[in-house]
């Protein structure tokens, strides 16, 4: 008869325990009002994502004003980013998502690490709660070495060898000179010749709603007139 009681005592006692963590009390802590499910993850090239599925299980009288919630990975820097739901009510959902990135200045440096813990922190009672989640193990940061350049040999002239200047022979400077002279030559001859050809224009002249036209080679509007404009040909 007495063993019989001391079985039933600790029955009902391992009862009222999953009782009242089904349904935390007020003074319970509010991040236990979060259900958490079973973490998933993607290891990418430059980031490592962690995402997780939350229903909430207390009343609104237990949740208070509901709002304050915080997450963030544990024992990583700054570079590691956290979001959920920050404002929850008696029976909504959502998604904690974690982002740690990888190889980069602000990179997770917890190499071969294959789980992670997110913190679950509430502002309204300072309670806390902790998911580990399972992963691919984080890589090292790739060092690339450089490839070495193979020495170049320098390169020789085709021909070494310049003969000597023959004697008499006109210098480069002075070819140039010559050249110059015979260039400057043409455009004096050029300038010459316009000279004696002379330049043709042609003049539009107006007076009113007269027009007249007017060449030459030294062309003039006639008197009264206006010169408007002045055509070379």
């Amino acid at each position: 008869m007495r063993n019989n009681f001391q079985v039933k005592l600790i029955f009902f006692s391992i009862l009222a325990f999953n009782l009242v963590g089904i349904a935390p009390q007020a003074n319970a802590g509010i991040a236990d009002c979060l259900d958490v499910g079973f973490p998933s993850s993607y290891l990418g090239t430059s980031s490592l994502t962690i995402e997780a599925l939350v229903n909430v299980r207390c009343t609104n009288e237990q949740l208070g004003s509901g709002s304050g919630f915080v997450y963030s990975v544990e024992g990583e820097g700054f570079g590691a980013q956290c979001s959920g739901p920050n404002y929850v009510r008696y029976g909504s959902s959502g998604t904690i998502r974690c982002s740690i990135p990888i190889g980069s200045s602000l990179g997770s440096t917890r190499y071969g690490a294959t789980s992670t813990t997110i913190k679950i922190w509430t502002a309204w009672d300072f309670s806390t709660k902790f998911i580990n989640a399972r992963h691919q193990a984080i890589p090292s940061p790739k060092v690339s070495i450089p490839t070495p350049i193979a020495p170049v040999a320098p390169s020789q002239p085709s021909n070494p060898y310049v003969s000597p200047i023959a004697p008499g022979a006109k210098t480069n400077q002075e070819i140039v000179n010559e050249i110059e002279a015979i260039l400057e030559k043409v455009d004096s001859d050029i300038d010459k010749l316009k000279d004696k050809l002379g330049v043709n224009y042609k003049l539009t002249c107006k007076k009113q709603r007269i027009t007249k036209y007017v060449s030459g080679v030294k062309p003039k509007c006639p008197i009264g007139f206006k010169q408007i404009k002045k055509t070379k040909f």
